[in-house]
């Protein structure tokens, strides 16, 4: 029994392991209440219970002797005396609010057994388990969407973080988080009442009437002299030195405190730095590039001394290891969004990665109405076809271009599916409107009508485009942005179908009028050229979806936004002179290039 808590080293061959199997606590969890039980996302009970045998199986096939927390807390617990003072502990870290309430916990969790006890407290007491209770406390009658008295368990799989063998003995943490105080509760009755901890007198390096938060993902075991403990988000220096005051009497004679910022980021040492090796760590770039203070602790119990460290991190854990030097591995090989991503490992909270597209993903569709019917929306499609893009017309990219932007919404979509990354992708229709470069049709046709030169046309003008407003297109992102709901799809269109040639007539005729200019007069400049490899004949929107939904319509039809769209390029000429010119290159060439 010494081996389970017998630790001098992250390294080396694991012997034994204390872990939970994802259960019923899990299957608790509702996405409104995220924020209340430390969580992103709804884990997939049964795919968690599998991965998790994986896991545990593994560790066995390697020699490893595989503990479960439910299984060392139930023996424990055995003796109904013991079982009666755990519900005193369990309601008094519970945070229940009321008397009354509390005195009906009590009495439902009273006469339970050990194992139906266990699975009571992990999955959380609601309002129907109190039920019985005469009168049903007051607190109770009162309607409240929040179905929890007592909150469910769901992180008890991070047992890493509530527990550590540090040497020979135990650090037992206490939580900074009141959601996850009652975890503790199973490892302090296990180790004072398991018979095998018992009888191993395990000596204890924390206590939790100090009040003092220390959580074991901030320690790391660099060997049976030196600590790593990062102070931070949940772990303070007054911990730290209780702690340094216990171990340092058992052989221990120095611990790296790392100030780490007070954010989640940095919520704990060992994901910025993992040793993985004995003169080797795989460090966030934030380490390396030493984002923080470093301190040594050493000294005596109760006559300890801490100094500010100024030498870079490696040198730091080179010393305190006897070693030479020691390697850093950087996450994300140095790119510091490839670390992030690597570094956040799941947890999402507050983060959305909303992806635009196009239209062009779909492919084409077919021009079954190549004169145009204006009613042809009322009885299907629109005025040039029978059909929609929707949200689930199947992709069928024809270009290099329409294939690149297809690869990257199953691109986005694949890291919601494999890392539960939340995101959100649109596909709109052509946009118009100001400060669009002039390579595009409208910008282009405007300038060139100004400096009377060829209108270029590809084919004979017969392509069909859904036209959108650049303004009613950033409204839409807005809205989807705020309300949307993750994962989804959301088309972005105009119900504004045009073909090319008519489009451009309608372009000349605008220009022509706010120029000035005799009425048909720029008509002359159209000239035809031949079509662009690969030109899609008709694209059309349905934004039905969105309207409904989120309740967004577009604001503008064309004629309307092109008046707009004309008269602000014709009153901002420099900028489109400074554009066609090619004077803004020398901007960045300025800002990058000669920086």
């Amino acid at each position: 029994m010494d081996r389970l808590v017998e630790q001098f080293s992250e390294i080396g061959q694991l012997q034994t392991v204390l872990l939970h199997r994802p259960d019923i606590e899990v299957a608790q969890i509702m996405p409104d209440f995220f924020d209340e039980m430390l969580l992103d996302d709804m884990p997939h009970v049964p795919l968690a219970q599998a991965d998790h045998d994986t896991f545990a199986e593994t560790m066995r096939k390697n020699g490893v002797t595989v503990l479960y927390l439910s299984e060392l807390f139930c023996d424990a617990i055995a003796d109904e005396a013991v079982r009666h003072a755990y519900i005193e502990d369990y309601i008094a870290a519970s945070h229940i609010k009321g008397e009354t309430v509390k005195e009906a916990v009590k009495e439902y969790l009273w006469p339970l057994g050990p194992e139906a006890l266990f699975r009571a407290v992990s999955r959380g007491i609601v309002r129907q388990d109190l039920a019985f209770f005469n009168p049903v406390p007051i607190p109770l009658q009162v309607s409240d969407p929040y179905p929890f008295v007592v909150d469910p368990m769901p992180n008890m799989y991070f047992t890493r973080d509530v527990a550590i063998s540090i040497g020979s003995g135990l650090l037992i943490s206490t939580m900074s988080m009141h959601s996850r105080e009652r975890e503790t509760l199973f490892i302090r009755y296990i180790h004072d009442h398991h018979p095998l901890f018992r009888a191993a007198d395990v000596p204890l390096w924390s206590d939790a009437a100090l009040g003092y938060g220390i959580e074991g993902g901030d320690v790391l075991i660099l060997s049976d002299k030196v600590l790593a403990i990062g102070c931070g988000e949940r772990t303070s220096i007054a911990a730290v030195e209780c702690l340094a005051n216990r171990v340092f009497a058992h052989g221990y004679e120095r611990i790296l405190v790392f100030n780490n910022p007070r954010s989640r980021t940095f919520m704990h040492l060992d994901v910025l730095c993992t040793m993985v090796d004995r003169d080797t760590f795989l460090t966030h770039p934030c380490i390396y590039e030493k984002q923080f203070d470093v301190y040594e602790l050493t000294g005596s119990p109760n006559r300890l001394h801490i100094s500010l460290t100024t030498d870079p991190v490696n040198k730091i854990f080179a010393r305190a290891l006897g070693e030479s030097s020691v390697r850093f591995i950087e996450m994300g090989g140095g790119d510091p969004i490839i670390a992030a991503r690597e570094h956040w490992n799941g947890n999402w909270a507050g983060k959305l990665f909303y992806h635009i597209s196009t239209d062009e993903v779909y492919g084409a569709l077919e021009l079954t109405r190549p004169a145009g019917d204006p009613a042809g929306c009322e009885s299907g499609g629109g005025p040039f076809g029978e059909e929609f893009f929707t949200e689930e017309t199947k992709y069928d990219p024809h270009s290099p271009y329409s294939a690149s932007k297809a690869s990257s919404d199953h691109f986005v979509r694949a890291y919601h599916d494999t890392y539960g990354m939340p995101t959100l992708v649109t596909n709109c229709s052509n946009n118009y409107g100001p400060y669009q470069f002039p390579e595009k049709l409208i910008p282009l046709f405007i300038n060139n009508i100004r400096h009377r030169r060829p209108l270029p046309v590809y084919g004979r003008g017969e392509n069909v485009r859904d036209w959108l407003y650049v303004e009613d297109h950033a409204r839409a992102i807005d809205v989807i942005f705020h309300k949307g709901k993750v994962a989804d799809t959301y088309n972005i269109g105009g119900f504004n179908e045009w073909k090319n040639i008519d489009l451009i007539r309608v372009i000349v005729k605008t220009v022509d009028r706010l120029l000035g200019n005799p009425e048909g007069a720029s008509e002359k400049l159209i000239t035809y050229v031949a079509d662009r490899a690969g030109h899609d004949l008709r694209y059309a929107i349905d934004s039905r979806k969105l309207k409904d939904e989120l309740g967004w319509q577009p604001s503008l039809q064309f004629e309307e936004g092109i008046e707009k769209t004309v008269r602000w390029y014709l009153q901002n000429q420099s900028w489109m002179d400074d554009i066609t010119s090619g004077e803004y290159q020398q901007y960045y060439q300025s800002m990058y290039k000669e920086r």
